[in-house]
């Protein structure tokens, strides 16, 4: 679920992805790793904007080590 209905709308073009509702994103697969992808394509946009915020934010920031 996404607070933001126009993050929910913009990652529910992901392949197989589908918008359930104005704030939920649906994804139906039968591989774990596909699974993985999706979460980490709808996710990216929002751990960036916290890393620009607060570098430490993220264990893998660019330029750690």
């Amino acid at each position: 679920m996404c607070k933001d209905a126009r993050h929910a709308w913009r990652k529910s073009f992901y392949p197989g992805a589908r918008l359930v509702d104005p704030n939920t994103i649906g994804f139906d697969t039968g591989h774990c790793f596909e699974l993985l992808r999706m979460l980490q394509f709808i996710t990216r946009e929002q751990r960036w904007k916290e890393a620009r915020r607060d570098p430490e934010a993220l264990e893998c920031a660019p330029g750690a080590a």
